[in-house]
């Protein structure tokens, strides 16, 4: 296994969707004089979303107190699940899952090449959202839980990881919206998620459970979206800050990733194909500055792009 790699591809899980995709396109069944960007169904109304995407480019390598080491390339490709239902002109629940393949590929300088794969479902997130008039604005709230079925799994030369957190989080957001003009939005969102203590298993012939701690991901973003109808376009600006997680293996063997940061664009064009039907086809860049793995081990500075189309259906 390559401890590095599954440290690497743990923390940058955690950033990968913390800004939802934005848009003032509205089909029937959502509540007005909201942006897409805190979307919710009016009163009654239920909506099914279903979404692919995959990654377009991601890049870096990693050194040693200076020295290159490794050349790696990311690849991801999946499917995502959305469920929300309306209790009423302010209340909605809404649950969403993903399945994804990712796969590693960690090339050496001495040129050897190892792919590692994580196959199969994420966490269940499930929230509870209000939209409460505040003026000219809408308040818009957010409570709730990213649920893991089971441990985080590591992938190794000879085993598949999975795409669990290993652990439960917990989600809150708040954020402000205002309409400008007619069917065109701006507004920003600020959100912290608290992951308690999780559970991985190193995944090999020795496997091993470790305890995996912090993590914890503020995010601040803020959005615009215009309507040029019937097509409306949308971007999105976030600035996400991930603490330390600290694996513990043993008393005597902890390995800590230190806390970095990323920078999120989303960008993103809707048509209601009718009513009850929107298309929306997305792009997200994340952007990563240099990271300090552990004491030694540094990640270079790389960007992820991934393109993306949703289907919604409401009801």
């Amino acid at each position: 296994m390559n401890p590095l790699a599954a440290r690497m591809a743990a923390c940058l899980g955690l950033v990968v969707g913390l800004v939802a995709s934005a848009g003032p396109v509205q089909a029937q069944g959502a509540r007005s004089n909201t942006p897409e960007y805190f979307y919710q169904p009016t009163s009654g109304g239920m909506s099914l979303s279903f979404e692919g995407h995959q990654l377009l480019s991601g890049s870096t390598s990693t050194s040693v107190s200076g020295a290159k080491t490794n050349d790696i390339k990311l690849s991801k490709m999946g499917f995502a699940f959305d469920c929300s239902y309306g209790f009423s002109d302010e209340w909605a629940f809404s649950a969403k899952m993903a399945l994804d393949n990712r796969t590693t590929d960690i090339t050496t300088t001495a040129g050897t090449l190892t792919s590692y794969k994580q196959t199969g479902r994420s966490d269940v997130t499930l929230m509870l959202t209000n939209i409460s008039a505040l003026g000219a604005w809408s308040l818009n709230i957010g409570v709730g839980a990213g649920l893991s079925p089971g441990k985080r799994l590591d992938y190794t030369a000879t085993e598949d990881g999975n795409n669990l957190s290993g652990g439960t989080s917990i989600i809150n957001y708040l954020g402000l919206s205002t309409t400008v003009g007619s069917g065109n939005y701006f507004g920003g969102k600020i959100q912290y998620m608290t992951r308690t203590q999780g559970t991985g298993n190193t995944n090999g012939s020795a496997a091993q459970d470790y305890s995996i701690d912090g993590g914890n991901t503020a995010t601040v973003a803020a959005f615009i979206a215009t309507d040029f109808a019937p097509i409306s376009a949308d971007l999105a600006l976030a600035y996400n800050f991930i603490d330390p997680i600290v694996y513990t293996y043993s008393a005597s063997s902890t390995v800590t990733a230190n806390a970095f940061q990323s920078v999120q664009i989303d960008a993103g064009v809707q048509y209601s194909l009718a009513p009850a039907v929107n298309l929306r086809l997305g792009y997200q860049m994340l952007m990563f500055g240099e990271q300090a793995r552990s004491a030694q081990t540094t990640v270079a500075a790389y960007n992820e792009s991934t393109g993306s189309f949703r289907l919604r259906f409401e009801f």
